[in-house]
Parts: structure tokens; C-alpha cells; sequence
């Protein structure tokens, strides 16, 4: 079981190593490792705890356009995500197709606002209440638009 550096599942492996480590040590010295086992997974508990880092996200992303800028693109991501971008990393940037494949690491802003879609309905809409009940899109996921449309759309 083996990641990156820094990855969650290297940091777990290299514990329970530790941990292995220290309950090898001889019996006549049994409160050390206890206690060190103990405070190991103590660490592991407070640093792996849901709460410490709860407005925290990882995406990969493939952008529809070619950035190279990172400026830029940090910048784009930011309007994108909703958030303030900690760490990128550009894995691929296609020029020819006009991709870029970008690993990103952000914050939640603590209240989102909507991002518009490129058309102009639906993030807006969605936010406004306007394209109606969560029955009325299920209706129409099952194929059957509700009469008059959702508004906020197209005609």
C-alpha cells in the first residue's frame, strides 16, 4: 500500500509500521510502548478528524480551455470552485484540443455564491428557486416536462 508523499495512506502506513516497531521492543519494558502506540494513534485521531480540515476539497479537473497561466488559471479555478485554491498542480495541457488537466486543492468559501452557466439558466435559476420542484425535474428526467416549462430557462 504505497501513494504519494503526503498522501493520507502513506502517512496510516508509515504509523502502523511505527506501531509494529514498537511492540516489538522486548517485554520488560511494557509501558513505553503502550504509551507510544498510544499517543501515535491519538495523532492519527486528532490529525485524520473530520472537523480539523472539514471545508477542505481535492479535485482533478479538465478544463475546456488551454491555461498556461498559472496566474490565470488559479484564478479562474477560484471563480469555478467557490473558494480560495491552495495548492495546483497542471498535469496535462493539451493545446491542440484546447484542455488543460489540473489537480486542485481549495477551500470552501464558508457561504457559496452561484456560479451562472455559460448559457445564462442554470446556475442562477437553480439558485433563485426558479426551475421549480425537485417532482417537476424528476418528471422530466422520466421524459415529461411539466406544462408552461420551469422558467428562468429557455423557451
Amino acid at each position: 500500500m504505497t501513494g504519494r508523499p503526503g498522501c493520507r495512506c502513506t502517512v496510516k502506513t508509515s504509523s502502523v509500521l511505527a506501531i509494529g516497531l514498537l511492540n516489538g521492543i522486548p517485554e520488560d519494558a511494557t509501558a513505553l510502548p503502550v504509551t507510544l502506540t498510544a499517543l501515535i494513534v491519538l495523532t492519527l485521531y486528532v490529525a485524520d478528524h473530520p472537523r480539523l480540515f472539514a471545508r477542505h476539497r481535492t479535485r482533478t479537473l479538465r478544463l475546456d480551455s488551454a491555461h498556461t497561466d498559472e496566474d490565470a488559471l488559479r484564478a479562474h479555478l477560484a471563480v469555478l470552485l467557490g473558494g480560495r485554491v491552495v495548492n495546483l498542480s497542471v498535469k496535462n495541457i493539451d493545446l491542440v484540443n484546447d484542455t488543460t488537466l489540473v489537480e486542485v486543492r481549495y477551500v470552501v468559501a464558508a457561504t457559496r455564491a452561484p456560479v451562472p452557466s455559460p448559457d445564462g439558466t442554470g446556475g442562477l435559476a437553480a439558485a433563485t428557486g426558479a426551475l421549480g420542484s425537485a417532482r417537476e425535474i424528476a418528471t422530466v428526467t422520466a421524459g415529461e416536462a411539466p406544462e408552461g416549462g420551469f422558467g428562468g430557462g429557455r423557451p
